[in-house]
């Protein structure tokens, strides 16, 4: 009782000297003492802003629709399949997850997994929040929680059904536990800061690590952040190298324990998944090419406009405006090395992941986001101390907003589309309307196990929704036997030039259409048909 009441009253000391000092102080000072005064106000209304854009419908695209059917294929104990065939690409956390929840609530709707997202989204920024919170204060903590949550990026995938924002959600529950821990051992630098119970961050930090593990292959940044903080510690530091060392052999534990466990591993191809023989492919047989995408390609996107995209919510319009901009927010997020030297390497090397992978994109940022976030707030700060006033407080106040303000436009706007209704006639301009019919067709003119050709991008969606085999023309190309007859969906004349080009090169001649789609006024018409094909597939033939 003692205790809570000292702690009551260093908190009232310290908001009566905000109070004091904020009027004439910064204009940095002033905004946290806002934050910290009205925290509820503004968590609230966060919260709120998520419940509102929450709609219990899928936002469809590829990579959710392949992670769901392996799910559903777990619950209805087909195993780690797709298509019949152990998948080897998909990391295992997601699929398990969605098993477990069609296991409990049933595959026929979607919403208790959008629920399920928007559980972990919540629980990501509380984590983020008490890293925030145990290592720079309560109004820190408001701020950037509100900050990180308003950012149209982390935003957005508390509403898609991938594997970002849980492998996000791992990052920080092992951050906090490691920033606990680490209080625990200087408990001179606690104030009213407790780090809790020894369990508490244990169990933080090992289920932390054990969910990154298994959600991306982007956690092989994490565990390389951990090496390098446990040399850095050996060669720089005195204290604190025992537990840097133990928590370095606590994470090679875990990585070794899921490879053993993986359910990819068994698919005839070695003892990794897709994704690993790809990196050691990379870094061994096919290094050189691999330079050069990342120096002609993925370098000139990845400063261009993936950094501003994930920041911003947006492009800043001039190449070398964007290129600046990017190079200041990865600057000051590996700046954090000063700091935390954890989180410093934790950017460096997503960073460096990124820029090697091919197709790189904005969201796979998001792993390091927070970080980047209160970076970019540290950088501000201190460019307000370094100028004179009044002109500290304007560089300030514009940097800021050049962070906040896109974000609450595009987030705003991604409430809007969340609420209108039919939520797929609006989705994407509409290009998914027609996918509940083509599934609701394939589903009753095709039997099991007789594949479907689509066209691009259709592929995983349709297998879902159709519960059948329906694969793209690229990847039905490339089988190395055809079936004697398979169905072919057809769309407008406008579209499926891929499709096309399948058809043309292997003779493939289709019946009379078995189902039209989406007949009538304004409405494009897509069409199922049987197909034989005059010759089967070669390595000469079939597309790249």
């Amino acid at each position: 009782m003692g205790a809570s009441k000292r702690i009551d009253q260093l908190n009232a000391e310290r908001d009566s000297e905000l109070e004091t000092t904020c009027p004439n102080g910064r204009l940095s000072e002033g905004l946290l003492w806002l934050y910290d005064r009205y925290r509820w106000w503004f968590l609230g209304l966060m919260v709120l802003i998520y419940l509102a854009s929450f709609n219990g419908q899928w936002r469809l695209e590829p990579d959710s629709a392949l992670y769901l059917t392996i799910g559903r294929n777990l619950a209805e104990g087909h195993g780690y399949t797709y298509h019949g065939q152990i998948n080897q690409v998909a990391y295992p956390g997601l699929p398990y997850l969605w098993a477990g929840v069609f296991k409990l609530f049933g595959s026929s709707y979607l919403w208790p997994a959008q629920l399920v997202m928007l559980l972990i989204g919540f629980v990501s920024l509380g984590l983020w929040y008490r890293l925030v919170w145990l290592y720079a204060g309560r109004a820190m903590a408001v701020f950037l929680t509100c900050m990180v949550g308003m950012t149209e990026t982390v935003f957005r995938y508390a509403f898609e059904l991938r594997n970002d924002l849980p492998f996000l959600m791992g990052i920080l529950a092992f951050l906090a536990g490691y920033e606990g821990l680490r209080r625990q051992a200087a408990p001179s630098d606690q104030t009213t800061r407790k780090p809790g119970p020894l369990w508490v961050n244990v169990i933080l930090l090992v289920l932390g690590l054990a969910v990154a593990v298994v959600m991306r292959p982007a956690m092989w940044a994490l565990l390389g952040a951990v090496v390098l903080t446990a040399a850095w510690a050996v060669l720089r530091q005195r204290q604190g190298r025992m537990r840097r060392m133990v928590v370095l052999l606590l994470a090679v534990g875990i990585v070794a324990a899921f490879y053993q466990i993986d359910p990819r591993r068994h698919a005839g191809s070695g003892a990794m998944g897709a994704y690993e023989e790809s990196l050691v492919e990379s870094a061994t047989d096919r290094l050189m090419p691999t330079l050069n995408m990342a120096v002609r390609e993925n370098l000139p996107k990845f400063f261009g406009s993936l950094v501003t995209d994930a920041a911003f919510g947006t492009s800043l319009g001039a190449k070398w405006l964007n290129v600046l901009v990017a190079i200041v927010i990865l600057g000051s997020g590996i700046a954090l090395i000063r700091h935390r030297p954890m989180w410093g390497f934790l950017v460096g090397l997503t960073i460096a992941m990124i820029v090697v992978v091919p197709r790189p994109q904005a969201r796979y940022l998001l792993a390091v986001l927070p970080l980047l976030a209160y970076g970019w707030w540290r950088m501000i700060v201190w460019i307000e101390r370094k100028l004179p006033r009044p002109w500290g407080a304007l560089a300030f106040g514009v940097l800021l907003a050049l962070w906040v303000v896109p974000n609450l436009g595009k987030t705003a706007e991604m409430v809007y589309e969340q609420r209108r209704a039919p939520f797929l006639a609006h989705y994407k301009n509409g290009q998914f309307l027609h996918m509940e019919e083509l599934a609701d067709a394939v589903r009753k003119n095709v039997a099991e196990p007789m594949p479907v050709v689509a066209p691009m991008r259709m592929g995983r969606v349709l297998s879902y929704l159709s519960h059948r085999r329906v694969v793209e023309a690229r990847e039905f190309s490339n089988y190395e036997a055809w079936p004697a007859q398979f169905f072919v969906i057809m769309p407008p004349a406008a579209g499926g030039q891929e499709l096309s080009q399948l058809i043309d090169k292997h003779g493939i001649t289709l019946s009379p259409s078995v189902a039209t789609i989406l007949q009538g006024k304004n409405r494009p018409e897509w069409t199922l048909h049987l197909a034989t094909a005059a010759k089967g597939p070669s390595k000469r033939d079939a597309l790249p």
